[in-house]
């Protein structure tokens, strides 16, 4: 003997505007760590090796510091994105972050 019981699935619900603008918020944020520690890395080998400038150093270091470096930059969208979270608590302290992130 066989019930079928009627399985209902839960319908998820939209994420809001506010939900959005956070989730890419962290996106930007995790790809500005991801990009910049390593490219540092890469710069400070290129930096300290003598031989790079007066000999044959490896261009891919530099090229993948560049690269790595391109991508950070364009991260920059994380203080644009944090803006509009953070101005429904404080505007002026939304204003700060920004100026203070990208000064």
């Amino acid at each position: 003997m066989t019930t079928s019981a009627g399985t209902t699935t839960p319908t998820r619900q939209p994420m809001s505007p506010l939900s959005k603008t956070a989730l890419a918020a962290g996106i930007l944020y995790l790809l500005t760590f991801v990009t910049s520690i390593p490219a540092l890395g890469l710069y400070d080998d290129v930096v300290n090796d003598p031989d790079f400038v007066l000999g044959a150093g490896s261009e891919s270091t530099a090229l993948w510091a560049a690269f790595l470096e391109l991508f950070a930059g364009l991260t920059i969208g994380t203080a644009v994105v944090l803006y509009r979270v953070i101005r429904r608590d404080r505007e002026s302290a939304a204003m700060g972050f920004v100026a203070r992130t990208h000064a």
